[in-house]
């Protein structure tokens, strides 16, 4: 199945920036997207770590446990999740 995607983000009427995020991985069907909590301090910077490292992790389970078309991501879980 073949997806198309599409993403954008806007400051919106009360904020004077935007501090929202998000990643697109459709060959992976990998679609993140982080709220940046406007109003709060460093919601962009939080946002922005969240999206990296949800696909940091994805990629490397992809990488590291994905054998014979079998995909063990319940130990990759187990076994990395603390790393990132």
């Amino acid at each position: 199945m073949r997806v198309a995607a599409a993403g954008r983000t806007e400051v919106g009427c009360v904020r004077k920036h935007n501090e929202d995020n998000f990643l697109m991985e459709p060959d992976l069907g990998l679609f993140v997207v982080a709220d940046g909590l406007g109003g709060h301090a460093a919601g962009e910077v939080a946002s922005q770590i969240v999206v990296e490292k949800i696909g940091q992790f994805i990629t490397h389970v992809i990488e590291h446990y994905f054998f014979s078309g079998g995909f063990y991501l319940f130990n990759a879980l187990e076994i990395n999740f603390v790393k990132f």
